[in-house]
């Protein structure tokens, strides 16, 4: 079982049991998703400012080495998924 399986389970009975629950778990969900989308600007760019200091310095635009450290993590972390998201944050700029 994976993490959030249980919320997930969770929140699927309260909402067969009462609307009003299920609807202030889709609006959890909308602000966890608005903080996900303010973090991915964040992250996106502080990922623009590092390749411009990395170019000014000499050194390539991008470290693979770094790159593969974060899909790594992100796998480790979510599971197979968290190579997609790792890989479509790095694409991110």
């Amino acid at each position: 079982m994976r993490v959030g399986d249980t919320a997930r389970t969770k929140s699927r009975h309260e909402s067969d049991s009462d609307p009003l629950a299920a609807e202030a778990q889709q609006r959890r969900i909308a602000e966890i998703d608005d903080a996900i989308i303010r973090l991915m600007r964040t992250r996106t760019a502080a990922s623009a400012r590092l390749e411009t200091l990395r170019v000014a310095h000499g050194h390539p635009r991008r470290a693979l080495s770094w790159e593969n450290s974060v899909i790594r993590r992100y796998r480790r972390e979510l599971g197979p998924p968290g190579t997609d998201l790792a890989l479509l944050l790095l694409r991110m700029l």
